[in-house]
């Protein structure tokens, strides 16, 4: 599919394995960012977590991995909503790339990696 900044993406819907995955969710990744996004993602099954902004862990498990510096995301859905999972998905994605990226330590990662006009990012 065709998202953030016009770049496309795969989204892996598997069925048998009740999942949903993008294989490549940010590429180019540095261990210390990779762990930082880990923990931005566990921030949002945090019962601290606003609950209209919280993935509910009861419904979905979350992982995420590190492979020739590109970061995939999984979702396992335990309870079968995967419409509840693809709502949750897209809105974590959508955070990655406007809380974790532009608010967040890595703002010229963003720029430099998805080749963005630094003028046009106000």
């Amino acid at each position: 599919m065709q998202w953030h900044k016009d770049r496309f993406y795969d989204l892996i819907y598997d069925i048998p394995k009740r999942s949903l995955r993008f294989p490549v969710v940010l590429p180019k990744v540095p261990q210390a960012m990779y762990e930082d996004f880990k923990k931005f993602v566990a921030s949002r099954q945090a019962a601290e977590m606003l609950e209209h902004r919280r993935i509910d862990p009861k419904k979905i498990r979350i992982s995420c991995s590190l492979k020739n510096g590109n970061i995939s995301l999984l979702f396992v859905v335990k309870n079968g909503d995967f419409e509840y999972a693809t709502q949750k998905l897209i809105n974590l994605m959508h955070e990655v790339f406007m809380v974790f990226l532009r608010d967040g330590l890595y703002y010229e990662y963003m720029i430099e990696t998805f080749d963005l006009d630094r003028d046009q990012m106000v």
